[in-house]
């Protein structure tokens, strides 16, 4: 939240403790819109829907366009269809079909059969909601390649269209099948008497409806795009997708892939209900609880060892987390790598020699460093070599996992951001203990100057 919201978030919070709702309604709704959104969503449950129940439905709908699709649609389930489909109806139509894909069947039903903008948002309902189709926006310019400059300036002057719109005009042939595009400036500086076909430029980067709205994104990234078209698979043109979406959908991959090497559904907000968190957080954790039993288990093999030579004890953390530190570090270069289409999984090969290197080169120089604090420590010259040894194993392993998994998990047509530290860090524990220990154990006769 910005500085400025959270002076009027204070403001608000007073006058609904107050019990004065009006003036509450006047602070939230002289915010900007997105500020708005910041404090709406800071405030508990029973106040926002008070809150927002008081608005007008275009401070509503101004409201809704800067928040999340799900939290929009969770506060639209409180508000009652007449009102939601007031609302939406003076939305754009992207923005009210990801409201409605996030509510209730039944509910969302009720909302669209009220709604006055129908026609236009419910075949944005048929995409799926990951795919290009499905962030795209019907409001788009598209124009006859043989009209002229002057004649598309009057055309835009009558149309009015919205300000992320005329980015880009897009020219169509008599099905609507896109056949270029021209750019403001382009349109400016030419001559009136110009037809668009000499001006048009006919390569046009575009995507498939079903593209994957990621791959989207990053193609308008790459290409520098303000607007990017969705056409069918005969090339009619459907819609496009704004910058602004794609900045959404980019953080919103990138929230995704983030939650899930941790283990957190992308739902997850720092300020959500107790319960919401309880029932997403808690059950990776008791998985991880599982796993750690897991570990424990194989450390209990080893027990006479231990029992024996206790200073071997002193280093499992150190050779287990620097191996969890090393692996977690390498999957996430890795999946951030095949998000933004760096790598793919053609370079599996290449991924796993880079990782063969890096491992010898940084188990050699940790192991050594470990192996000279044991001696030092302990003074024993044969536990410096075990701990020096079973961090260079366990380093190797780290990296050979955590650069690989990813990759074969891309393989399989797997989210790559599954591979999560949970598990990478349970490997490395197990794999760390059992050559730490192991070794210990079979030159255990050494280690106790026997």
């Amino acid at each position: 939240m910005e500085p400025q919201a959270r002076v009027a978030y204070q403001k608000i919070q007073d006058q609904l403790e107050a019990g004065d709702l009006p003036e509450a309604a006047g602070l939230l709704v002289a915010e900007h819109p997105a500020d708005a959104a910041d404090i709406l969503m800071a405030l508990e449950e029973a106040q926002r829907v008070t809150l927002l129940a008081r608005l007008q439905r275009d401070e509503v709908a101004a409201i809704f366009h800067h928040l999340d699709s799900e939290d929009a649609a969770d506060l639209a389930e409180h508000l009652g269809p007449v009102t939601v489909a007031e609302a939406l109806d003076v939305t754009e139509p992207d923005v009210a079909a990801d409201v409605l894909g996030d509510m209730e069947t039944e509910q969302a039903a009720q909302v669209l059969g009220r709604m006055r903008q129908a026609q236009r948002v419910a075949p944005l309902l048929l995409h799926p909601e990951e795919s290009a189709a499905g962030v795209m926006t019907p409001d788009y310019l598209a124009l006859d390649a043989e009209m002229t400059v002057d004649e598309t300036i009057r055309h835009l002057r009558q149309s009015k269209p919205p300000s992320d719109t005329i980015y880009y005009l897009f020219v169509v042939d008599v099905e609507r099948r896109l056949q270029g595009v021209v750019s403001l400036r382009d349109l400016v500086v030419a001559a009136p008497e110009t037809p668009l076909k000499e001006i048009m430029n006919p390569e046009v980067v575009s995507v498939r409806a079903g593209t994957d709205r990621e791959e989207a994104a990053h193609l308008m990234r790459h290409y520098d795009l303000m607007a990017l078209p969705v056409v069918d698979e005969a090339g009619h043109l459907l819609g496009m997708i704004t910058f602004d979406d794609a900045a959404d959908v980019l953080e919103e991959e990138t929230t995704e892939d983030i939650y899930r090497m941790v283990g957190l559904s992308e739902e997850e907000r720092a300020l959500a209900p107790l319960g919401a968190t309880l029932k997403r957080r808690m059950p990776w954790l008791l998985v991880n609880l599982f796993t750690a039993f897991v570990s424990a288990y194989v450390v209990s093999f080893f027990e006479p060892t231990i029992s024996q030579m206790a200073a071997l004890a002193v280093f499992m953390p150190v050779i287990a987390g620097h191996g969890g530190n090393t692996g977690t570090q390498a999957a996430t270069l890795l999946v951030r790598g095949l998000a933004l289409g760096e790598i793919g999984t053609g370079d599996i090969f290449r991924v796993l020699v880079e990782q063969l290197i890096f491992g010898v080169i940084h188990g050699l120089a940790a192991g050594a460093v470990s192996g000279l604090i044991a001696l030092i420590v302990v003074g024993n010259p044969w536990l410096g070599l075990v701990v020096a040894v079973a961090m260079i194993g366990n380093v190797l392993l780290a990296g050979i996992l955590g650069g690989l998994l990813p990759m074969l998990l891309r393989a399989l047509r797997l989210d790559p951001a599954l591979m999560s530290s949970i598990f990478l860090t349970t490997c490395t524990d197990i794999g760390g203990f059992i050559m730490l220990l192991g070794l210990g154990t079979l030159l255990l006769p050494n280690l106790l100057g026997r």
